[in-house]
């Protein structure tokens, strides 16, 4: 267990994903090759900006920071990120395991997958 990350949904993030949705170019050609003027930067900023709110506002849970050696980390992350960061959870990386305990095994290596850092902590024991 030495990988932890904060899942959850985060103005930042949103954005980034609203930035990919908004086309760039202020003037783009036509069918006729003429220039067609899209819209001025505060338009368009207008425009991510609601596109942002709504994906802020919908409860898709996204990894939303780095990946970091300890959880205590992740929660300096999270406690930086006041209000826009909603729903944020530790999660670490442990091996999966099957529903007799087994590790799962893809040549030979065990698969590894996010779990709630406070269900692993229960399981192990740790305070």
């Amino acid at each position: 267990m030495s990988t932890f990350a904060v899942f959850g949904n985060s103005l930042f993030a949103c954005e980034k994903k609203a930035n990919k949705k908004v086309e760039f170019p202020l003037e783009i050609r036509d069918g006729n090759g003429r220039y067609i003027r899209m819209e001025s930067g505060s338009e368009r900023k207008r425009r991510r900006d609601s596109i942002a709110n709504e994906l802020f506002s919908q409860e898709k849970i996204y990894q939303i920071s780095q990946a970091f050696d300890a959880p205590q980390f992740a929660k300096e992350w999270i406690e930086l990120g006041g209000d826009k960061i909603k729903n944020a959870s530790i999660k670490c990386r442990v091996p999966k395991v099957d529903k007799l305990g087994r590790a799962v095994l893809r040549k030979g290596a065990p698969v590894l997958c996010w779990r709630d850092w406070d269900e692993v902590k229960k399981e192990k024991g740790i305070k």
